[in-house]
């Protein structure tokens, strides 16, 4: 005898009945509480790397399979060439308002906007061209002229509004940000409390707690001015603003982290995008993916040129925590000195904040279910209980 279907369960079926919207206005008029099968709502803030690219993919496939809604994203010029990074991002929402059949998982409506600040610490600009090749992409060029809406108003201010377009009902929101949490606090400064309090938790790749950043000494102290006792690695994300990190550190809003600590362990190599190219031949979300992750591997090795899912891990833990390992950590950001960009464990109750780092995760089933997420599949977590008997 089959056992009756969970509160999640016929939830997820009357979405598949009724649509989403229509779900909502039910829920919304019985007073009843949405369970955790519905959609989470996410703002996607970048800074225009090949790997944000990859991982603004990778949360429109997410969308379209009503994993998650997607409402706004936004672009900072941190690490990349501003204007090409914010083409590359309209171009792949236009593909993804072309190819998706149902208006309601449509990304039509979904404005981009920039975030024009400048951090103390600039990118290499060799990193920053890759934006260059992004935009040149064939699927986003044979697409025709750019549709996608730019908001007229800045990143922070648009992020705002996006949230404040959601009736209350409908829930919080995620905000994933994949660069320096510049914009991100600017947003959380300049808005109001009613805001503020909508915004559930920011997810953020950025740090490196319990190993070596990757801005090396010579980033750092070209001159050797600091010495050495004085120097401390950083991780980029946070030496590019380390102010507005810590700004974002403590302002009440819960922090999740994806620092360097777990994403070292998810390497973009030959046999993984092997695996991704077979699998998506004739997937538009995989196929552009491969090739984006391939303009990487050059330089260091055949097998692995030293680039990681830094960003892709940081959207995956939005849409399959089951895989990965957490700790609550009481952290402080360094803001000056040798130590500018660190991130710092301390001891609980003397200092720091408490923030949710991300510290391992299941990398062989995270790159299997991201393969399946590229191409189609990955997201029915009830599908994928009922195939492995459990």
């Amino acid at each position: 005898e089959q056992p009756p279907p969970s509160r999640e369960e016929i939830a997820e079926r009357l979405r598949e009945r009724l649509g989403l919207s229509d779900l909502l206005q039910l829920y919304s008029a019985t007073g009843a509480t949405p369970p955790s099968v519905m959609p989470e709502n996410v703002i996607f803030s970048h800074d225009g790397g090949v790997d944000d690219a990859v991982t603004l993919a990778l949360l429109i496939a997410a969308h379209q399979a009503g994993k998650i809604k997607l409402h706004h994203v936004a672009v900072t010029g941190a690490d990349c060439v501003l204007e090409p990074a914010v083409l590359t991002t309209r171009k792949m929402l236009d593909l993804a308002a072309k190819s998706c059949p149902s208006e309601e998982l449509s990304l039509a409506k979904v404005e981009v906007s920039l975030c024009d600040s400048e951090g103390v610490h600039p990118f290499p600009m060799p990193w920053r061209r890759a934006a260059y090749i992004m935009c040149h992409l064939p699927q986003l060029l044979r697409d025709g002229p750019v549709r996608a809406a730019l908001s007229p108003k800045k990143g922070s201010h648009a992020i705002a509004e996006a949230i404040k377009a959601l009736p209350d009902e409908q829930g919080k929101f995620t905000i994933v940000e994949t660069g320096p949490l510049t914009c991100v606090a600017e947003m959380l400064r300049e808005c109001s409390p009613v805001v503020k309090g909508r915004v559930a938790r920011i997810v953020w790749m950025g740090g490196a707690v319990d190993v070596e950043g990757n801005v090396s000494i010579k980033d750092k102290d070209p001159d050797g001015v600091f010495a050495p006792k004085e120097y401390h690695s950083a991780e980029w994300n946070v030496y590019w603003d380390a102010p507005s990190a810590n700004e974002v550190l403590l302002s009440g809003v819960p922090l999740v982290m994806c620092p360097l600590d777990v994403t070292n362990s998810v390497p973009i190599t030959t046999d993984f995008l092997t695996r991704l190219a077979v699998a998506s031949e004739n997937s538009l979300w995989g196929e552009l993916a491969s090739q984006m992750y391939a303009t990487t591997m050059r330089g260091i090795g055949f097998w692995h040129a030293g680039y990681f899912a830094w960003d892709v891990l940081t959207a995956s833990f939005v849409l399959w925590e089951d895989i990965f390992e957490t700790e609550q950590v009481p952290l402080v950001i360094e803001v000056e000195g040798g130590a500018e960009g660190r991130t710092r464990r301390c001891e609980e109750g003397k200092e720091g904040t408490v923030a949710t780092v991300l510290k391992k995760v299941d990398s062989a089933e995270w790159e299997r279910r991201c393969v399946q997420a590229f191409c189609g599949g990955g997201f029915d977590t009830r599908k994928r209980r009922t195939e492995e008997g459990t």
